[in-house]
């Protein structure tokens, strides 16, 4: 799975011409791109090593952001799902290549779907099942993230482990595909 293809964005990745203003030990850490997706600019941080230790990774974006204030993401090759989780809780936007793709500045969170597939979903939670009315009263069968969540009034992540739980109940009956809007 080519996860950015998956979602249908467009990547554009060119040099960035700030980084004679960050510290060398940030360039040390890191490869910087300027990336544009899908009309958004961002900067991409390819580490050349293992990443830093959580607090340090945070400070260093912030010094990042403080040049150029636009959002900022990790590409990764590889990661231990302890680090993972951590991105994910500390709400670190990163892309880990061909598994997953987590990008809140866009509302978008795209992951492998084998490692989900052996759950087993007895009950719905009740943003899933909050998620599954809405998508019954529409009248279409493409459903926009910003919609959703103006009308079932949760937070992006929540929205988000609704849909993969309504995926993995493998409701064939109706296909669901939630797509993010930009205004």
């Amino acid at each position: 799975m080519n996860a950015i293809n998956a979602l249908g964005l467009k990547l554009d990745v060119n040099d960035w011409n700030k980084s004679d203003q960050l510290p060398l030990y940030i360039l040390n850490n890191f490869s910087i791109q300027k990336a544009t997706l899908n009309d958004i600019d961002c900067l991409s941080l390819t580490p050349h090593e293992e990443l830093p230790i959580l607090s340090v990774l945070k400070k260093q974006i912030a010094i990042i952001k403080n040049i150029e204030n636009i959002p900022v993401f990790l590409n990764l090759n590889t990661i231990s799902h302890f680090r993972k989780q951590n991105l994910l809780e500390n709400k670190i936007p990163f892309i880990l290549k061909d598994k997953m793709v987590y990008l809140p500045f866009m509302a978008t969170l795209l992951t492998d779907e084998q490692c989900e597939e052996n759950t087993k979903i007895e009950k719905l939670t009740l943003s899933a099942q909050l998620l599954f009315t809405w998508i019954l009263y529409q009248s279409t069968d493409e459903f926009y993230i910003n919609e959703a969540l103006d009308t079932i009034n949760v937070s992006n992540m929540t929205l988000t482990r609704a849909y993969r739980q309504l995926c993995a109940t493998k409701l064939r009956q109706r296909r669901i595909k939630l797509e993010t809007i930009r205004y």
